[in-house]
């Protein structure tokens, strides 16, 4: 009885430990900072309105279970360390799935006057309100139901 015990507090530690995240270097001349550090957030690449270098390509993996309700906001805080290892100004979304988020690692050639990014509370609402089948519009997210069931709401990356 014992066994069976042990074997089922593993199975449910490994059930929910399993976050993945790779991190792919494009570039071996970038100066390394902190986990710490602060970086501008982008929707996409469209939003930057300036030139960028590619650090590195980042992808955050985490297993969706009935459990975890916000899947894409945890995948962001495993990756953002690492984008801040790998010397980046900021990040933008290359490609987002219900588990999986995919994120470049950039720095500007030259630094930009004004800061246009998002702060990370909005970056995170954004992802929340994308798992939730929601569109962000006007700095909050409207979920289907609350919109007119004639149009079609929903815009994807």
């Amino acid at each position: 009885m014992k066994t069976y015990l042990i074997f089922f507090l593993v199975s449910i530690i490994q059930l929910t430990g399993c976050v993945s995240v790779g991190i792919v270097p494009l570039r071996s001349n970038y100066t390394r900072s902190g986990e710490d550090c602060k970086l501008q957030l982008y929707w996409s690449k469209a939003d930057i309105k300036h030139k960028i270098r590619k650090n590195c390509l980042l992808t955050s993996v985490v297993p969706r279970y009935p459990w975890n309700d916000h899947v894409l906001d945890s995948a962001f805080d495993y990756a953002y360390p690492l984008a801040c290892k790998c010397g980046a100004d900021g990040v933008y979304i290359r490609q987002l799935d219900n588990k999986t988020l995919r994120l470049v690692a950039f720095s500007f050639k030259s630094k930009p006057q004004k800061d246009p990014s998002m702060s990370t509370k909005e970056f995170k609402e954004r992802l929340v309100c994308y798992e939730q089948k929601g569109t962000w519009k006007e700095s909050k997210c409207e979920n289907e139901e609350s919109a007119n069931p004639s149009e079609n709401p929903r815009k994807r990356l």
